[in-house]
């Protein structure tokens, strides 16, 4: 029998409005240690939702599973079927060749994501529960990729919330492997087990695409730009002149090795190794401009010396970029967190914009679904940016 367990009226009223976790309180602290899956208890004290145990994680205790108090384990070969499905039906591989093939609990999956990059799929375990449930998990999701795509992926597992550890493992004791793939026409390096993050987002694809799509920019300065994806992406699309502003070496020499990938790509690109804030001030001293400027700080930006959350460092980086915008050019700012709601971004933002107008916004889309009721979910956010007239 399920275990059943008491809940936080809080946690019962977000539970109710769809909200799938349930956070650290009082409550949570006398849940049992071992169960996976528990039956949570209305105000009535009777069972009104399953919930997939995650007593590992240091804040999200248990991860909304179904209403439906059947459904269980039983339940994952129908819903990994069902978003690897959903991928199929977006076309996106006639795209590009990584994208993710389940997207936590948007897909019913909570705290499951998996990135499939070509052939290989890296599995990661936000919640670590998933390990307990591995040898189904992988069953199914084999099963699933050979009936709707045709062939079995090499299965990796990465393990996140260890501190940023590099947790990386392969299903068959292989050892972690460089992969390249093919995203709108350019080619990337992702590696794994050399960093907690793999040199490419696919979380980011679909805005990349949105970005370029309908519009012709022919000076791009791409800041913390990493390992290059918008700026590769950007030559593809008929840029003269990229410039990738990041402070770490290794950012740098992975790029390149995109760059090395990509013969074909024109125009001139040149990578500066600076602070960020540093390298706008000299571009403004050499009088440059450029008419689209891509910013994407971490979460917390570093010049070695400190960090700062990103949010604040746009007090100094925005008003930076607006010199260096021309007339008809655009800004773009990301905010890569769901501790900052969008209505905080954007009251934050706005004073620092004077003379600029919000002209879009930019958000997680196609493999990368949104849940209603769930801003955690919404993490990524972006803002367009051009001159009021």
């Amino acid at each position: 029998m399920t275990p059943r367990v008491k809940l936080h009226p809080l946690s019962i009223k977000h539970l109710k409005k769809s909200h799938p976790w349930v956070v650290k309180d009082s409550f949570t602290k006398n849940f049992p240690t071992k169960e996976i899956f528990l039956e949570g208890l209305n105000e009535k004290g009777k069972p009104f939702c399953v919930l997939l145990h995650d007593p590992e994680h240091s804040q999200v205790k248990a991860r909304l599973w179904s209403y439906e108090l059947n459904q269980k384990a039983n339940d994952l070969s129908r819903r990994i079927e069902k978003a690897i499905k959903k991928r199929q039906e977006l076309e996106i591989i006639k795209e590009r060749e990584s994208f993710f093939l389940f997207f936590g609990e948007a897909d019913e999956l909570p705290g499951l994501f998996g990135i499939l990059f070509n052939q290989t799929l890296v599995l990661q375990y936000y919640a670590s529960v998933w390990s307990e449930l591995e040898n189904k998990l992988i069953s199914e999701i084999t099963k699933a990729c050979i009936k709707v795509f045709k062939f079995s992926p090499s299965i990796y597992v990465q393990d996140r919330n260890k501190g940023q550890r590099v947790c990386f493992r392969h299903l068959k004791g292989k050892e972690c492997s460089e992969i390249i793939v093919r995203e709108f026409g350019v080619n990337y390096k992702v590696k794994l087990a050399q960093s907690y993050d793999l040199g490419l987002y696919p979380d980011m694809s679909a805005i990349r695409k949105k970005v370029f799509d309908h519009s012709s920019f022919k000076k791009v300065l791409n800041l913390f730009s990493y390992t290059g994806a918008y700026s590769l992406l950007a030559l593809c699309k008929g840029a003269q002149e990229v410039i990738s502003v990041d402070s770490a070496k290794m950012a740098h020499d992975w790029l390149n090795e995109n760059l090395d990938l990509n013969p074909h790509l024109q125009g001139t690109h040149k990578s500066v190794k600076k602070n960020v804030q540093k390298a706008l001030e000299g571009f403004i001293k050499e009088q440059k401009s450029f008419d689209l400027i891509i910013c994407d700080p971490p979460s917390f930006s570093s010049d070695g010396k400190k960090s700062t959350p990103a949010l604040k460092s746009y007090e100094t980086l925005l008003p930076l970029m607006k010199e260096l915008i021309t007339k008809d050019g655009q800004i773009i700012i990301f905010l890569n967190t769901h501790k900052v709601t969008w209505k905080k971004f954007e009251e934050k933002i706005k004073p620092l914009i004077r003379g600029f107008k919000i002209k879009a916004k930019l958000n997680l889309s196609e493999d990368c679904p949104r849940l209603k009721g769930f801003p955690e979910g919404d993490y990524l956010k972006g803002i367009i940016l051009s001159r009021s007239s």
